[in-house]
């Protein structure tokens, strides 16, 4: 059964304004570990500071990477989709950063940045559409 419109645009509004809130729990999550922890947890064998820079630094880069793909994905596909199909990507991604490997927790977090970077571009677009007249 289909929602009706008016809940369902309230719901998609709700998922799309929670991207500001994903890409700051995404920075803060790394940045609040002690990075010798990290080293113990997932066997780092770079030196601890260039290892805590690109765990911090990865997120931010593939989000730019993310803003610039949204046009061409939206070319192909409804906004609707993407934001459908990116929300089950980040998914994927929450379960790579989860595992306890540092190249899996970096591809993780690289996935990430894509699908915050792709949210912070479509969600002004998105919740334009949907807002009452």
């Amino acid at each position: 059964m289909r929602l009706k419109s008016k809940a369902r645009k309230i719901i998609i509004g709700l998922i799309i304004s929670m991207s500001a809130l994903i890409f700051g729990y995404s920075i803060k999550e790394i940045t609040s570990v002690p990075i010798e922890t990290l080293v113990i947890v997932y066997n780092i064998s770079l030196d601890k500071f260039v290892a805590q820079a690109i765990l911090i630094g990865i997120l931010p880069l593939t989000a730019i990477i993310g803003a610039v793909i949204t046009r061409i994905f939206l070319k192909k596909l409804k906004r609707l989709s993407g934001i459908y199909i990116f929300a089950l990507i980040n998914v994927g991604a929450i379960v790579l950063v989860n595992i306890n490997m540092y190249y899996i927790l970096i591809i993780g977090r690289a996935i990430e940045g894509v699908c915050v970077g792709f949210y912070a571009a479509i969600a002004p677009i998105y919740l334009k559409e949907i807002a009452p007249k």
